[in-house]
């Protein structure tokens, strides 16, 4: 995934819930840290035996801010 964090405030470095749902429903979390620089990429480390279904950024909600997907 690619991150960006906004201008108004100094970047953060935090860790973030992403859950990825493959397509029979199978939910796996993990956790990815992104480092306090302005753009990042950071790899999801996740194995995955069908195609994701969906990808659920933040998933426990613990930030606060807006996560948009392209």
């Amino acid at each position: 995934m690619t991150v960006a964090q906004g201008a108004r405030f100094a970047p953060y470095r935090l860790s973030l819930a992403v859950d990825v749902t493959d397509a029979a429903g199978v939910t796996q979390r993990v956790r990815v840290v992104v480092p306090g620089v302005p753009t990042s990429t950071v790899v999801v480390p996740v194995t995955l035996d069908r195609a994701p279904a969906t990808v659920r950024f933040d998933a426990d909600a613990s930030i606060l801010g807006i996560i948009s997907t392209r």
